[in-house]
């Protein structure tokens, strides 16, 4: 029989003794004994500290012993991790699961012995929507953190932004094709936007319009859309649709930008359903 432990504390044991070989001495035959072959080992976070440090302490004492396991990096709670640039920096050591509080009140979740009523405020939306998109959504992504902190940040999101949103969304693509694989796969795929991506084939970091990005979603996405869309299937229907489903005040203008953080939540809301029938 072989055992997977979707959840250990080990590596913040790890993380924390300072004699030689605690793997081997604390854990190794434990595991051996249970048939553990692998699991999701976490540190959590308990108190304030260095996560950064205490995750490279752990990896360093385990590192004699890993290819004797299969085993997921994670994080049980982020309290310690304060900047999309640490959480990048965990990111590319490896660590690819976390939850957002151990059980404390902290600056991105409230624990069960916190106030029920405490809202999710004085967070950072870069680091919340990085969060959200990197590891707990379906609507994730494989680009690099600072792709998604340009897009987040982005108060005029662009057209080659949204783009690459929607075919890496739709696995139009692989996490290495540019900005001319990404729109002619949107149009190999999607004919009907050809007159869309032609717009911004010259300009393609230039803000997209939201009548534009409008079309793309209406396009891509099983969006319901209303008979004057389903007839015509022009940018201003389609922004229209958005505006009747609630993704945009009556005041907005078609012609107006729109932030990238308004583009990824609506994206991301569509992008749990099946894309357009090909």
């Amino acid at each position: 029989m072989k055992v997977y432990d979707s959840h250990s504390d080990i590596f913040y044991n790890l993380a924390f003794r300072k004699e030689n070989d605690p793997f081997g001495k604390y854990h190794l035959d434990d595991l051996k004994k249970g048939h553990i072959v692998g699991g999701i080992w976490v540190v959590y976070s308990d108190a304030d500290f260095d996560l950064i440090e205490a995750y490279k302490n752990a990896l360093e004492k385990y590192e004699p012993y890993k290819d004797q396991f299969d085993v997921i990096y994670g994080l049980e709670g982020l309290r310690n991790v304060k900047t999309l640039e640490e959480l990048d920096t965990l990111y590319k050591m490896g660590i690819r699961h976390a939850m957002l509080t151990w059980n404390e009140e902290n600056h991105l979740a409230t624990g069960a012995k916190a106030n029920p009523e405490r809202p999710m405020y004085k967070i950072k939306k870069t680091l919340v929507f990085a969060f959200l998109l990197f590891f707990i959504s379906t609507f994730c992504f494989t680009q690099s953190f600072d792709f998604m902190g340009e897009v987040i940040n982005s108060k005029e999101v662009s057209f080659l932004q949204v783009v690459t949103l929607v075919s890496q969304d739709l696995s139009l693509n692989s996490e290495s094709a540019n900005s001319a694989d990404y729109t002619q796969a949107l149009v190999s795929v999607y004919p009907k936007l050809k007159k869309v991506v032609d717009k911004y084939a010259t300009s393609v970091e230039n803000p997209i319009l939201v009548k534009d990005f409008a079309q793309i979603v209406c396009t891509c996405y099983d969006v319901k859309t209303s008979l004057m869309y389903i007839l015509f299937r022009t940018p201003r229907y389609a922004f229209r649709q958005l505006i009747a489903s609630g993704y945009f005040p009556m005041t907005m203008q078609p012609n107006a930008k729109l932030s990238g953080v308004k583009a990824l939540s609506i994206i991301a809301d569509f992008g749990e359903n099946e894309g357009e029938s090909k």
